[in-house]
């Protein structure tokens, strides 16, 4: 073991007894260069450094013994640092050191944030991503941060799909990562936006259908033969087996399908409105064939006033009667409605109107027409739905 031999002191005044330096006190343990442990070694070796009277050699003594006592781990930090022993102060190594092991403390702990990051509930793909950038600059990964940002969007993102279809690409990269992610992300805000509507669509279903405490039961689960009911290919009551049915081998006039006849044909009863493209001056037009199921209804608030609706399934646009024209500045209307036999509908102009219903709520353009015996009708699947209080600006539309 490495030891300081016994000197005396020259600095004391003559006439007076010298005082023997300790200086065969043994060097500390080498330095295994865990970056925890890196204080204590450093206290232990300056209390050496005291005890030793190495505090009063020369700047290269001390940090040459500094040096010599880590051990081998010393040439391999003054390759990092690079940092020149022979003509640095002993000060000066001990900061260079300082600051060598404390910034590979703060990446280990930067590297575990990143590796333990994930994108959180309500966290958008872009949020998410942003900050693993942010991360990755921390952990000085050097050549390799792209890559394992590219890593950890695959196995960070929430929505599992998205981490399949990104582990099955070969040649993914960083950008390509990001861009499916966010299309992902983008489709689903997109089929968010849509589902508001999809659930008051079959609210309006249940409450109509479950009216009155009468039970439902959909015509495919009735028996053949009930009474009351009728066949959908040939209309004739009761319903019976489609082996029996006259229509079995018929041509439809209407659709020129198989199996029906034209006065039951589905294909042209879209029961209230449809938007059919005509001339390029209009954008649509609006037919009235055929009725609506009266069980078809249900009571929705209009700007809070509670209106009873027929719904229907097919229809296009909503429409209301002239005196909700009362009070209200109307925009004009653009399209074309045409009722039976081609008959041209004066529609007084369209408005928007919060409509709710239970718990929900949305916008909806809502046409005019110039009668006040026209009952309220409400498009289940009328184009556009909104977000929650979320007001449109027609006037940009």
């Amino acid at each position: 073991m490495a030891t300081f031999t016994p000197e005396l002191d020259s600095s004391m005044p003559a006439g007076e007894a010298p005082v023997r330096r300790h200086t065969s006190l043994p060097l500390p343990k080498q330095f295994d260069g865990t970056s925890e442990l890196w204080p204590r070694w450093r206290a232990r070796f300056q209390r050496f450094r005291l005890c030793s009277g190495l505090s009063e050699k020369p700047d290269s003594e001390q940090v040459g013994t500094l040096l010599y006592s880590m051990g081998d781990i010393a040439d391999d930090i003054l390759a990092v640092i690079q940092l020149d022993e022979s003509r640095t102060t002993y000060q000066e190594t001990l900061v260079a050191l300082d600051a060598y092991f404390n910034s590979k403390e703060n990446t280990i702990f930067a590297r575990a944030r990143f590796n333990r990051r994930v994108q959180q509930p309500g966290e958008s793909v872009d949020s998410f991503i942003q900050d693993l950038h942010k991360l990755a600059d921390e952990c000085i990964y050097l050549t390799l941060k792209d890559e394992l940002i590219r890593d950890h969007i695959v196995v960070g993102v929430r929505d599992d799909n998205l981490s399949k279809v990104l582990q099955g690409k070969q040649d993914l990269d960083l950008n390509e990562a990001i861009r499916l992610s966010c299309q992902a992300e983008a489709r689903t805000e997109s089929q968010n936006l849509l589902r508001p509507r999809v659930d008051l669509v079959k609210s309006f279903v249940c409450t109509s259908h479950n009216s009155g405490n009468k039970r439902f039961v959909p015509a495919k689960q009735l028996p053949p033969n009930t009474p009351g009911t009728k066949c959908g290919n040939c209309g004739k009551s009761p319903r019976h087996k489609k082996e029996a049915c006259p229509a079995q081998t018929a041509t439809c006039h209407s659709c020129n399908k198989k199996g029906h006849y034209s006065s039951v044909c589905r294909s042209s009863k879209v029961r209230e409105v449809q938007v059919a493209d005509e001339a390029c001056q209009f954008l649509g037009s609006v037919y009235h064939v055929g009725e609506i199921d009266t069980t078809w209804t249900a009571v929705l608030h209009v700007d809070g006033n509670p209106v009873k609706f027929k719904l229907d399934t097919g229809a296009a646009v909503s429409v209301v009667g002239e005196r909700f024209a009362n009070g209200r500045s109307l925009q004009s209307c653009d399209k074309l409605l045409k009722g039976r036999g081609d008959t041209p509908l004066q529609v007084l102009g369209i408005f928007q109107a919060k409509l709710s219903y239970k718990d929900t709520e949305m916008w909806e353009t809502l046409y005019t027409r110039a009668t006040p015996a026209l009952t309220e009708r409400f498009s289940m699947f009328a184009a556009g739905p909104y977000r929650k209080t979320e007001q449109p600006d027609y006037r940009n539309s």
